[in-house]
């Protein structure tokens, strides 16, 4: 599909920008993120990035372009610091090539260094892939809430999984 080597790596201060194109193409497809404009500047991305010392952001590229992204927080608080709450994106493109699977490795690698015991996230009930990537990696959906969202007319559920390393 292409001849140029994929790179997972975190996310620096000059990834700022395309991690900010990456989340917008999927953004501007209206059927797999809640937002339909990424809220972030080039600055405050890369505030985020610079400043976001407990939490993983991984950034996967090819030839220099960020076609991809992920995000586990850390809970913020006492009661919750053993949960990292994650969040996956990559362009259309670049779907069903390992992309995701490759950043999802990463963060399972780095969650047992960093003493995540469970990871949590929230899927939209018609993105069937990547529900089959989380079960494929061991995430159980633990609750629904039903129609909870409203895309093109269309009513659908939002997936809680958890997995627990």
């Amino acid at each position: 599909m292409w001849n140029d080597t994929i790179i997972i790596k975190e996310a620096k201060e000059e990834d700022a920008e395309g991690i900010i194109k990456c989340m917008q193409s999927v953004m501007d497809e209206k059927i797999y993120l809640l937002a339909e404009k990424n809220p972030y500047t080039i600055d405050t991305e890369k505030f985020r990035i610079k400043n976001n010392k407990e939490d993983l952001i991984l950034v996967a590229q090819i030839g220099g372009t960020i076609i991809g992204t992920l995000n586990l927080n850390k809970g913020r608080y006492k009661k919750t610091r053993h949960v990292g709450f994650l969040s996956i994106v990559v362009t259309k493109r670049y779907r069903n090539t390992g992309i995701g699977k490759s950043l999802l490795n990463y963060a399972l690698r780095w969650c047992e260094i960093n003493e995540i015991k469970k990871i949590c996230l929230e899927v939209f009930s018609t993105n069937i892939q990547a529900i089959k990537l989380y079960e494929d990696f061991g995430f159980k959906e633990e609750s629904r809430r039903t129609k909870q969202y409203k895309i093109k007319d269309n009513y659908m559920d939002g997936v809680f999984m958890a997995k627990w390393l």
